[in-house]
């Protein structure tokens, strides 16, 4: 269930995902002789990760060809703190706002998904504002402190259980990689509001106002939904894969949307004569 995010209840049957992959993958692996291509877009990209990092390297190396993430998430997306603010848009106008907001709340996968406080790269430094109030602004070192301010005790203890996951260390998956996303594109940088948080107007019962703006920063630009930074996180791992003899692809395209697919023509291409590769066919016209 994708809702978990990375952390896991492994001693519920319902929930312990990760085990049934890896034993269903070994299943496939051992009739057809072939390995396999784990692929994820979006949020499923952090899943992809989590659950490869999961295993170790003996293994990964022993059943899977390549890891391919379309739009990836590796560093957090400024739009996921604002699913929880403001509200996730599930509907039309505010009552499908609120909506959203009620069930964003309650999702590991959502707090998952903020941004990671760091100065590397995909991750945000200390002077960056993300959330700006009359009195105060948020940073992501701050982002425990703001879901006090808000009055969301619960949704806390999720974030406290998700930030400190794999993707801090955001350690090489040491298999073939392909990573595709766009830049170019405006790209939240943070959300002003005009009034102050309480749990009074921000609480669990009660739908926020509407009244928060999106910020900019000419270094944040990206996919529209989540921005460069995060999206190229995958350019870390290019020295470990490189001196290991290990493919890093990390394709980045102007004006290329958050999407599970290719929307720009160069990307089509690259990601046709990637799959032409791993399914061992010839070559499309135009490929290295």
């Amino acid at each position: 269930d994708f809702r978990y995010g990375g952390i896991r209840p492994q001693d519920n049957p319902e929930a312990s995902l990760y085990p049934l992959i890896a034993d269903h993958i070994e299943k496939k692996v051992a009739e057809t002789g072939k390995k396999v291509v784990v692929k994820g877009s979006s949020g499923g990209t952090i899943n992809g990760y989590a659950f490869l990092m999961s295993q170790t390297q003996e293994w990964r190396q022993k059943h899977v060809m390549a890891f391919v993430a379309m739009s990836p998430v590796f560093g957090g997306t400024v739009s996921s703190i604002n699913s929880v603010l403001h509200g996730w848009q599930v509907g039309g106008g505010d009552v499908g706002r609120c909506i959203g907001r009620s069930v964003a709340i309650h999702l590991p996968s959502v707090l998952w998904m903020w941004p990671h406080p760091g100065d590397g790269p995909g991750e945000w430094n200390k002077t960056e504002v993300l959330v700006q109030t009359p009195i105060r602004n948020y940073t992501a070192y701050d982002l425990d402190r703001l879901l006090v301010d808000v009055g969301l005790p619960a949704t806390q203890l999720l974030y406290a259980l998700e930030k400190n996951d794999l993707l801090g260390a955001f350690a090489p998956p040491m298999i073939d990689t392909y990573a595709y996303y766009g830049f170019g594109s405006t790209t939240a940088a943070g959300y002003s509001f005009k009034h102050n948080f309480s749990k009074e107007t921000d609480g669990p019962d009660v739908c926020p106002p509407a009244e928060q703006t999106p910020m900019s920063r000419p270094w944040d630009d990206g996919d529209v939904t989540a921005p460069r930074r995060s999206c190229s996180r995958a350019q870390a791992w290019a020295k470990p894969h490189a001196d290991a003899g290990l493919v890093l692809k990390n394709y980045g395209y102007k004006g290329q949307k958050h999407s599970g697919s290719c929307t720009v023509p160069e990307c089509t291409k690259d990601y046709n004569c990637m799959m032409a590769k791993l399914q061992g066919k010839p070559p499309p016209a135009g490929c290295e």
